[in-house]
C-alpha cells in the first residue's frame, strides 16, 4: 500500500527509512500506526524510532543488539518486542519476514492513562525481545486483520486493543508510579455513556469519547465499563446497533441497506452478518418472522 511521506508518523518514517522498506499496510488511529511490515534478510539499522514499539513476528527469525543496553537476542515467528522510545538498535533478519508493529507515541499515551508524563513511560519502559505473550501476540495479530480488511469494529475496537497492549508493555510487571481506578461506574456515569451511544447510533463511536463522559482513562473505562455491564464497550455497542435495528426491521418498511446505515454499518454484507451472529438470524427473516 503506497504512502506519501508526509502520511507516515516520524516513529513509522524512521523505521521505514532504516529497513529501506515499505509497509505492506497501514491504518491511521489518531497519533497511533498500525503497519504490517515485509523485511528482506539483510542486516539494517534502526536509529532513535521516537515512538515505542510493540510488534510480533508473523514470519521469518531475526536477531536484535541495541545499542547501549547490551541486550542481545534471537526470536522467532509469534515471538513479541517490546522496544522502548528512542531506543537505537541494530537487526539481522536470518531470513524474509513479516511482522506486525504498533507505534505508540507519548500524546496517546497521555490520553489513554490520564497523565502527563507518557514520554517518559515510553522511554523508561522495559525493553523485551522474543517475549513469549499470547495475549499481546493474538492482539497484534487482530489489529494486523483490521490494518487489511477494516471492519465496523471502527475506533472503539483499535483504541481498546491499543489500551491493553499499553498497558501490558509498561505496567504488567507492577512499575511503580500508577494509580488504580474504581472497578465500576456509577449510574450517572453509566446513564451518560448509554445516551451518548443512543444519540450517536447512526456514527462512528469512539472508545476515547465514552471514557471522557465517565472521567476515566480509556484503559480502566474498559475494565470498570465491563465490571458494570458485564460487556465490553465495543460489544455494548455492537449489540446496541442492532438493537436499534430489529427495532426499525419491525416498525417500519425501510429498507434493509437504509436500516443498515441508520445504525451505523457501513454496509449491508457487514450489517447482515454481524446481525445474523447476534440474532441468530439474518435481517430479511427476522423481518419475516416478526411479520
Amino acid at each position: 500500500m503506497a504512502m506519501e511521506p508526509a502520511s507516515i508518523l516520524e516513529g513509522v518514517k524512521a523505521l521505514a527509512d532504516a529497513t529501506h522498506s515499505r509497509p505492506m499496510a497501514l491504518i491511521k488511529c489518531a497519533d497511533t500506526d498500525i503497519c504490517t511490515w515485509s523485511i528482506e534478510a539483510k542486516a539494517y539499522n534502526h536509529v532513535e524510532v521516537p515512538d515505542m514499539l510493540i510488534g510480533v513476528l508473523t514470519s521469518g527469525d531475526v536477531r536484535w543488539a541495541t545499542q547501549g543496553r547490551s541486550r542481545t537476542g534471537c526470536f522467532r515467528r509469534g515471538r513479541i518486542a517490546i522496544i522502548p522510545a528512542a531506543t537505537a538498535l541494530n537487526m539481522e533478519p536470518v531470513s524474509p519476514l513479516l511482522a506486525t508493529t504498533v507505534h505508540i507515541s507519548p500524546e496517546r499515551t497521555n490520553r489513554v492513562f490520564h497523565i502527563d508524563y507518557g514520554a517518559t513511560l515510553l522511554e523508561r519502559a522495559n525493553l523485551k525481545l522474543g517475549l513469549n505473550n499470547q495475549l499481546i501476540a493474538s492482539s497484534l495479530v487482530a489489529l494486523d486483520r483490521e490494518v487489511r480488511k477494516p471492519s465496523q469494529k471502527g475506533s472503539v475496537f483499535v483504541d481498546s486493543v491499543i489500551a491493553m497492549l499499553l498497558h501490558q508493555a509498561l505496567f504488567s510487571n507492577a512499575q511503580a508510579g500508577f494509580s488504580h481506578a474504581p472497578s465500576g461506574l456509577s449510574p450517572a456515569m453509566l446513564r451518560r455513556v448509554r445516551e451518548y451511544v443512543e444519540a450517536e447510533i447512526s456514527g462512528p463511536i469512539r472508545l476515547e469519547d465514552l471514557a471522557s463522559l465517565a472521567g476515566l482513562s480509556q484503559f480502566y473505562f474498559c475494565k470498570a465499563f465491563k465490571a458494570e455491564t458485564g460487556v465490553t464497550p465495543h460489544q455494548y455497542v455492537i449489540n446496541t446497533r442492532v438493537s436499534r435495528a430489529k427495532e426499525l426491521l419491525a416498525n417500519t418498511e425501510n429498507r434493509i441497506t437504509d436500516i443498515a446505515l441508520a445504525v451505523g454499518f457501513s454496509s449491508h454484507a457487514h450489517f447482515s452478518s454481524t446481525f445474523s451472529r447476534i440474532v441468530g438470524t439474518s435481517p430479511a427473516l427476522y423481518r419475516r418472522e416478526f411479520a
